[in-house]
Protein backbone atom coordinates (compact mmCIF):
# COMPACT_ATOMS: atom_id res chain seq x y z
CA UNK A 1 0.00 0.00 0.00
CA UNK A 2 1.62 3.27 -1.04
CA UNK A 3 1.18 6.54 0.73
CA UNK A 4 0.43 9.67 -1.24
CA UNK A 5 3.24 12.18 -1.46
CA UNK A 6 2.61 14.96 1.07
CA UNK A 7 4.07 18.45 1.13
CA UNK A 8 4.79 20.67 4.14
CA UNK A 9 5.24 24.36 3.30
CA UNK A 10 6.47 27.27 5.44
CA UNK A 11 5.84 30.51 3.60
CA UNK A 12 8.11 33.28 4.79
CA UNK A 13 6.34 36.61 4.80
CA UNK A 14 7.52 38.99 2.16
CA UNK A 15 9.04 42.13 3.60
CA UNK A 16 12.17 43.63 5.05
CA UNK A 17 13.65 42.49 8.34
CA UNK A 18 16.87 43.56 10.04
CA UNK A 19 19.68 41.01 9.97
CA UNK A 20 20.84 40.15 13.53
CA UNK A 21 24.13 41.75 14.61
CA UNK A 22 24.19 44.04 11.55
CA UNK A 23 21.67 46.88 11.97
CA UNK A 24 22.53 48.42 8.59
CA UNK A 25 21.65 45.27 6.61
CA UNK A 26 18.13 44.20 5.68
CA UNK A 27 16.86 41.00 4.14
CA UNK A 28 13.91 40.71 1.77
CA UNK A 29 11.86 37.55 2.14
CA UNK A 30 9.86 35.96 -0.65
CA UNK A 31 10.85 32.39 0.12
CA UNK A 32 9.14 29.08 0.86
CA UNK A 33 10.69 26.34 2.97
CA UNK A 34 9.32 23.04 1.63
CA UNK A 35 9.45 19.37 2.63
CA UNK A 36 7.97 16.54 0.54
CA UNK A 37 7.57 12.96 1.70
CA UNK A 38 8.63 11.78 -1.78
CA UNK A 39 12.15 13.00 -0.90
CA UNK A 40 12.22 12.15 2.81
CA UNK A 41 15.71 13.43 3.55
CA UNK A 42 15.57 16.75 1.68
CA UNK A 43 14.36 20.27 2.41
CA UNK A 44 13.89 22.87 -0.30
CA UNK A 45 14.30 26.64 -0.05
CA UNK A 46 12.26 28.07 -2.91
CA UNK A 47 12.97 31.63 -4.02
CA UNK A 48 9.50 32.22 -5.42
CA UNK A 49 10.10 35.36 -7.48
CA UNK A 50 13.25 33.97 -9.10
CA UNK A 51 11.95 30.42 -9.63
CA UNK A 52 15.11 29.06 -7.94
CA UNK A 53 15.26 26.13 -5.49
CA UNK A 54 18.04 25.15 -3.11
CA UNK A 55 17.91 21.56 -1.81
CA UNK A 56 19.67 20.39 1.34
CA UNK A 57 19.45 17.69 4.00
CA UNK A 58 16.77 17.75 6.70
CA UNK A 59 19.51 16.52 9.03
CA UNK A 60 21.36 19.79 8.60
CA UNK A 61 18.77 21.42 10.89
CA UNK A 62 19.35 18.76 13.56
CA UNK A 63 23.12 19.07 13.23
CA UNK A 64 22.86 22.84 13.70
CA UNK A 65 20.81 22.38 16.88
CA UNK A 66 23.62 20.24 18.33
CA UNK A 67 26.05 23.18 17.97
CA UNK A 68 24.11 26.43 18.54
CA UNK A 69 25.96 29.54 17.44
CA UNK A 70 28.21 27.64 15.02
CA UNK A 71 27.79 27.26 11.26
CA UNK A 72 27.06 23.63 10.29
CA UNK A 73 27.38 22.04 6.86
CA UNK A 74 29.79 21.70 4.00
CA UNK A 75 29.65 23.08 0.51
CA UNK A 76 26.98 25.46 -0.72
CA UNK A 77 24.57 25.42 2.26
CA UNK A 78 25.41 26.28 5.87
CA UNK A 79 22.96 26.48 8.77
CA UNK A 80 23.40 28.09 12.18
CA UNK A 81 21.06 27.40 15.10
CA UNK A 82 20.76 30.35 17.46
CA UNK A 83 22.29 30.50 20.92
CA UNK A 84 19.27 32.60 21.94
CA UNK A 85 15.76 32.09 20.53
CA UNK A 86 15.37 35.74 19.49
CA UNK A 87 18.26 35.43 17.01
CA UNK A 88 16.59 32.99 14.62
CA UNK A 89 18.21 30.37 12.39
CA UNK A 90 20.81 31.54 9.93
CA UNK A 91 21.27 30.12 6.43
CA UNK A 92 24.16 30.84 4.08
CA UNK A 93 23.78 29.83 0.44
CA UNK A 94 26.74 30.10 -1.90
CA UNK A 95 25.71 30.45 -5.53
CA UNK A 96 28.50 31.01 -8.07
CA UNK A 97 27.84 34.77 -8.16
CA UNK A 98 28.04 35.57 -4.42
CA UNK A 99 26.55 34.73 -1.04
CA UNK A 100 22.95 34.79 0.21
CA UNK A 101 22.29 35.01 3.94
CA UNK A 102 18.85 34.34 5.44
CA UNK A 103 17.46 34.47 8.97
CA UNK A 104 14.28 32.57 9.90
CA UNK A 105 12.52 32.72 13.27
CA UNK A 106 13.48 29.88 15.61
CA UNK A 107 9.91 28.85 16.43
CA UNK A 108 9.04 28.60 12.71
CA UNK A 109 12.04 26.39 11.92
CA UNK A 110 11.55 24.14 14.94
CA UNK A 111 7.83 23.70 14.22
CA UNK A 112 8.62 22.97 10.55
CA UNK A 113 11.31 20.44 11.47
CA UNK A 114 9.04 18.64 13.95
CA UNK A 115 6.26 18.33 11.36
CA UNK A 116 8.66 17.19 8.64
CA UNK A 117 10.10 14.53 10.93
CA UNK A 118 6.59 13.23 11.70
CA UNK A 119 5.82 13.06 7.97
CA UNK A 120 8.90 10.99 7.10
CA UNK A 121 7.73 7.58 5.95
CA UNK A 122 8.22 4.93 8.64
CA UNK A 123 9.97 2.59 6.20
CA UNK A 124 12.56 5.27 5.45
CA UNK A 125 13.16 5.83 9.16
CA UNK A 126 13.63 2.09 9.72
CA UNK A 127 16.07 1.82 6.83
CA UNK A 128 18.05 4.69 8.21
CA UNK A 129 18.27 3.17 11.69
CA UNK A 130 19.50 -0.07 10.10
CA UNK A 131 22.15 1.80 8.13
CA UNK A 132 23.26 3.63 11.28
CA UNK A 133 23.62 0.29 13.10
CA UNK A 134 25.74 -1.10 10.26
CA UNK A 135 27.95 1.98 10.18
CA UNK A 136 28.69 1.68 13.90
CA UNK A 137 29.96 -1.87 13.27
CA UNK A 138 32.55 -0.67 10.74
CA UNK A 139 36.11 -0.14 12.01
CA UNK A 140 37.21 3.47 12.31
CA UNK A 141 39.49 4.64 9.52
CA UNK A 142 42.61 6.41 10.71
CA UNK A 143 44.77 8.66 8.56
CA UNK A 144 48.44 7.78 8.87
Amino acid sequence: MSRANRTLLLQLVEGKAPVPNDPGLFAVHDIDLRYETGSPWAICLDFVADNVTWVFSLDLLSDARLHPGEWTGLGDVLVRAPKHEEEGYGFILRPPAGVIQLWIRTKDIERFQAKATRLQPQAEKSARRGLARELTKMPAMVNS
